[in-house]
């Protein structure tokens, strides 16, 4: 087993009836919110999987002066996926100013992740994040293998966990 291709092979399907308020009021509402709502969510699906530490020096370069769409392309991201991506931060920019919130995304796209994460999810995330932190102390805790061997022990339970939580929502 190896690290999912993106992360959308470790998220439940989002349903919009579990935004909180006054999210799910805006979603309604105004159809600037309902569609980011989608694109972020669908933008996040597709986000490849990987860590800062295993970037080509090229991908290092592009992220670093933020091109998006020289990273994306680098990364392998198709062309449709990049336009989505620019839809994604243009959709934000304009949301953040009709809400007067600088946060307004970001608050947003914590309350979807709550709704669309699994313990797989959360797993992928703490060995990246344990990735990234051994490599910012000096050391290389983890490779790419041996984070995917623990992964691969968190999907394997995943099957069982992903009914219990389906009934617990309910």
């Amino acid at each position: 087993m190896t690290f999912p291709n993106t992360y959308g092979e470790v998220m439940r399907s989002l349903d919009v009836e579990q935004l909180p308020e006054p999210l799910l009021s805006q979603y309604r509402a105004n159809p600037r919110v309902k569609e980011w709502v989608h694109v972020a969510d669908r933008v996040h699906r597709a986000e490849k999987v990987s860590n800062w530490t295993q970037w080509t020096d090229e991908e290092s370069a592009a992220y670093a002066i933020e091109d998006y769409r020289l990273f994306s392309r680098l990364r392998g991201y198709s062309e449709a996926e990049i336009r989505e991506f620019g839809r994604y931060i243009t959709l934000c920019r304009q949301l953040k100013e009709e809400m007067g919130d600088e946060d307004y995304c970001v608050d947003a796209e914590f309350a979807i992740k709550q709704i669309v994460s699994t313990p797989a999810y959360f797993e992928v995330d703490r060995i990246l994040f344990e990735m990234s932190q051994a490599a910012s102390n000096g050391q290389e805790l983890f490779t790419r293998e041996a984070a995917a061997l623990a992964l691969d022990e968190a999907l394997s339970d995943l099957d069982e966990i992903e009914p219990a939580l389906k009934e617990a929502v309910r």
